[in-house]
């Protein structure tokens, strides 16, 4: 990217000797600019790389390249329009596009020029223009909207200064900042606004250096005053890197110490210059209090670390400004509760660790509370509750790994016993009415009832007993009355009917008997 900007300079200052340009009114030179902006859409189509490696060096040096010592490289080619311009193609070490420029100048008769900035999809982001005696850069955001305009100084065969008034807007067109430069440093009042227009304070300059600020504490934070404009580092023992937006405003910066580790603050920006993210370093080590920003201004999570480990209370928030979550870290590990929140301020879920591991576990979801408790890091058991706390039901890990699961009715009283292993029940299995009395008494095995089914009365007297194998009626099966007389008799084959249906009223006495066939009544 090296030589676009250093032809770009060259032509500003030999526009400096001289004011001229061959558009005859802003209308005239609008339709340029849209003739380029169509042109920049057309050439996104092609591939420069490709047609230069096709072409070599044409006969009338229609493309050109270089390439970057980290092998990024960009490709230009002279465009055949008036006046003269000539498109780049800039591609990452990968051989991707990213970006795409257009320069338009004269240095014989006419002198100005005029340099358009595009991302990969050919969206305009820098228009730089030198006309009329005025070096002015304006920058646009992602979605098009204006996002300053500055003033700039040329000074011949160096990069051009700023100089002259300077001007940020947010996205719905308000000014955000308004200033002025004087010979690159920033000179008297810089007054600061809200997106609804409010004044949000001013910071005062002389020669570059701060004598009075009023910023509210949201603009204190903001990229428009950043180390990079208000120097406060050393910068003798400390570096800034910095990345910015393709409008050529801060993204982010890292501050390195003469040893190339990071150390000190490094911080992140919205589009907008509000503050994103704040990271700050020790010697390459995370060491203080990380918080990252939701746009509006509201912290989303904040985390203190103290020698590359994560220590005290973790916080993250909803964007309304709500609690999301909370835990503590004890050594760089979870250590104590942990809470997480519903938007609403509802528990989602909760848990207790100790050394990173998880001891017990609450987890809130379809009107239910389910709590976990945990041994080597696997749940032992699971008690789960309704939503008013009342236990509904028991899951216990036992060995071999069958588990035990028990159900409650409202009162507290069981309602079902059961084992179970690979989610199949596997051994006794007990039901009971409300009152706590047993009601049911069966054995399964591979998930299917084996063996003597006991149904009983709340008074404890049986009602039912039945035989089965492999999950079906097999052998005899017998219901009495309350009073323990026999009501039927029965037997079954196979889950059918076999033989004798025999029938009793209340005192004991054969009232009526069936026979049966394969199921079949004969």
């Amino acid at each position: 990217m090296k030589k676009i900007f250093i032809t770009l300079i060259l032509m500003l200052s030999v526009f400096s000797v001289a004011n001229a340009h061959p558009f005859k009114s802003e209308k005239e030179l609008d339709n340029f600019f849209s003739q380029i902006d169509k042109r920049i859409k057309e050439e996104l189509k092609k591939n420069y790389r490709e047609e230069y490696s096709k072409r070599k060096i044409s006969v009338d040096n229609e493309y050109s390249f270089e390439i970057e010592d980290d092998g990024s490289s960009f490709f230009t080619r002279n465009i055949d329009m008036k006046p003269k311009t000539e498109i780049t193609q800039y591609f990452n070490k990968k051989g991707e596009l990213y970006m795409i420029s257009s320069l338009t100048g004269e240095a014989d008769k006419e002198l100005y020029a005029l340099y358009r900035k595009y991302d990969k999809n050919g969206n305009l982001f820098i228009y730089t223009y030198a006309i009329d005696g005025k070096n002015t850069d304006k920058g646009y955001y992602s979605d098009g909207k204006l996002a300053y305009i500055k003033e700039l100084k040329i000074v011949k065969g160096e990069a051009p200064i700023q100089n002259g008034k300077y001007i940020e807007y947010y996205k719905n067109g308000q000014i955000k900042v308004r200033g002025h430069y004087k010979d690159g440093k920033r000179e008297g009042e810089f007054k600061t606004f809200l997106r609804n227009s409010k004044n949000a304070g001013s910071i005062f300059y002389k020669n570059g250096k701060i004598i009075k600020s009023t910023l509210i504490n949201s603009m204190k934070d903001n990229a428009s005053f950043s180390v990079l404009t208000d120097i406060n580092y050393n910068s003798n023992s400390h570096e800034i890197v910095t990345d910015e937006f393709p409008n050529g405003l801060l993204k982010q910066y890292f501050t390195f110490n003469k040893d190339g580790l990071l150390d000190g603050e490094s911080r992140q920006y919205y589009e907008e210059g509000d503050i994103k993210s704040i990271s700050p370093f020790k010697n390459n080590v995370a060491d203080g209090t990380f918080i990252s920003y939701y746009q509006n201004g509201n912290i989303k999570e904040k985390h203190t670390y103290k020698n590359g480990n994560e220590e005290g209370e973790g916080i993250f928030y909803y964007e309304n400004g709500k609690l999301e979550e909370k835990y503590f870290m004890k050594n760089g590990k979870l250590d104590g509760e942990a809470v997480n929140y519903f938007e609403d301020g509802k528990i989602k879920n909760k848990a207790i660790f100790k050394d990173g591991v998880t001891l017990e576990e609450e987890i809130y979801k379809d009107n239910e509370i389910r709590k976990n408790t945990f041994k080597n890091e696997e749940v032992i058991q699971q008690d789960i509750y309704s939503k008013n706390k009342i236990l509904k039901a028991k899951k216990s890990l036992l060995e071999n790994g069958k588990m035990k699961i028990i159900s409650y009715y409202e009162n507290g009283n069981k309602e079902e016993e059961v084992f179970v292993i690979n989610e199949l029940f596997d051994g006794e299995a007990f039901e009971y009415y409300p009152s706590g009395k047993l009601r049911n008494k069966s054995f399964f095995k591979d998930g299917k009832r084996e063996g003597e089914s006991l149904t009983y009365y709340e008074n404890g007297k049986l009602k039912k007993k039945i035989l089965y194998k492999n999950g079906v009626r097999n052998g005899e099966a017998a219901e009495y009355y309350e009073s323990g007389i026999i009501k039927q008799k029965a037997y079954f084959i196979n889950d059918k009917l076999e033989k004798e249906d025999l029938y009793y009223d209340e005192k004991g006495n054969l009232t009526k008997t069936e026979i049966y066939k394969n199921g079949i009544k004969q």
